[in-house]
């Protein structure tokens, strides 16, 4: 999503924008959708707080049966850039939000990078089609009752524990 400086008022302003992440950096996630993004934008002077709530689908692969499934996505990123004469501030010190360099003579910042390191973060490293996904069907895998004879010894132990 790129702001265009000069087209934000001073005080607040709303901008829908949908936004179309190119990346092949993260080979496990394929967007389905563009990314619908709505900025709300407080200006005063140089200084731009932007807070982004913004929608997707992706899709994703299932860590346990391998099948891909889609994923929508939904979310908040806050952005905030300032520039003051001869130099570029990005060193804000609000937790919550993202700061980026804002180059004033380029007269647009690009907030996609912080954008999309919002959606990838908030993945799960494992992600799953549903919590109860069996995982993969192996082939001639047998349901049976009997226990490796390597646990028997665990097996005895735990019996006279429970006996005492």
């Amino acid at each position: 999503m790129i702001i265009h400086i000069p087209d934000i008022p001073e005080g607040h302003s709303v901008r829908n924008a949908s936004v179309k992440i190119n990346v092949d950096e993260v080979a496990e996630v394929h967007w389905l959708d563009i990314v619908q993004c709505s900025a709300e934008i407080d200006r005063v002077g140089n200084r731009f707080q932007v807070r982004i709530a913004f929608s997707s689908t992706l899709e994703l692969q299932c860590s346990r049966c391998l099948n891909y499934f889609k994923q929508p996505v939904t979310g908040m990123v806050s952005v905030v850039f300032e520039s003051r004469e001869g130099q570029t501030f990005t060193n804000l010190s609000e937790d919550e939000y993202c700061t980026i360099e804002y180059n004033p003579e380029r007269q647009e910042v690009d907030i996609t990078p912080a954008l999309f390191d919002e959606i990838i973060t908030g993945l799960s490293m494992k992600p799953l089609c549903s919590q109860s996904c069996p995982g993969p069907e192996i082939e001639g895998k047998k349901e049976t009752d009997e226990i490796d004879p390597r646990w028997n010894q665990l097996k005895k132990l735990k019996e006279k524990y429970n006996s005492q």
